[in-house]
């Protein structure tokens, strides 16, 4: 979205953060071969199988009331009878009112992230000893998906193996590095017409040194540069100082319902 943040309602923002964040799933479910894709008015999901809710999700729902029930069941039979780690997301477009309560009762654990975004019209400044910048070969991609979790590698994978590197792809990736070591990602994903920032992520060893601030910042100049005049996030409990110092406000909640974690 072009123009300022202040120009702009809380809600049409909140509403850019969402499309932003419902698409870049889509990105994900499309690009992986063979994913079971449920893209229906009411509902839209995928499974991949990999070992992760990344690669497992309910990204949206509108549900009636009176149906909400018998939606959540057999969705999750598919998902539970298959042993699926899996991710249902709500937010404040989300019907029914009483989805969250539902999802408990069927077994999730929710996990309560503020979504979050910044005016890109006039970027901070971040003192840091990093270098970062673009992955743009396959080689540096292997090395910026060895700093991701595990279980989210061939997910990631698979993106850049249908859309490529760079600025044709909808997910661009940014790494850093400190004293010639790779410490450092972050991922700038253009979906529904909007920029969202993920896959922000530092090593323990580099941590609390600016880095993961000056990879997000790279992120955020790289949407500017593409003419967006906002930018959003969906920030952990970790991350959440170090987005605020970079002029990140909230503008709601996107909540996880997890299901068939390991004990």
């Amino acid at each position: 979205m072009a123009g300022r943040l202040s120009d702009l309602s809380p809600q049409e923002v909140a509403s850019a953060i969402e499309r932003n964040y419902v698409e870049a799933y889509r990105v994900l479910a499309v690009s992986y071969p063979g994913a079971h894709i449920i893209d229906r008015p009411d509902l839209f999901a995928f499974a991949t199988g990999e070992e992760t809710s990344l690669g497992n999700c309910i990204v949206q729902s509108f549900l009636d009331d009176d149906d909400a029930s018998r939606v959540i069941d057999e969705t999750l039979a598919y998902f539970n009878g298959r042993n699926l780690k899996t991710a249902w997301s709500t937010s404040a477009s989300t019907t029914p009112a009483a989805l969250p309560s539902l999802l408990i009762a069927a077994g999730g654990r929710e996990v309560d992230m503020p979504a979050m975004a910044a005016d890109l019209t006039e970027l901070p400044s971040v003192v840091h000893p990093s270098q970062v910048h673009e992955v743009l070969d396959e080689v540096e991609n292997q090395v910026w998906l060895q700093l991701m979790p595990p279980s989210f590698r061939t997910l990631l994978l698979r993106v850049t193996e249908k859309f490529g590197l760079g600025p044709e792809s909808p997910m661009r990736n940014f790494i850093a590095y400190l004293n010639g070591e790779p410490v450092a990602t972050s991922s700038l994903i253009v979906a529904g017409g909007e920029a969202g920032i993920y896959c922000v992520g530092t090593a323990p060893e580099a941590r609390r040194q600016g880095i993961g601030a000056a990879v997000t910042l790279k992120a955020m100049a790289a949407a500017k540069e593409m003419g967006f005049g906002i930018i959003g996030l969906q920030s952990s409990k970790m991350g959440l100082p170090v987005y605020q110092r970079l002029g990140f406000r909230e503008y709601g909640r996107i909540k996880h319902y997890v299901f068939n974690e390991e004990p």
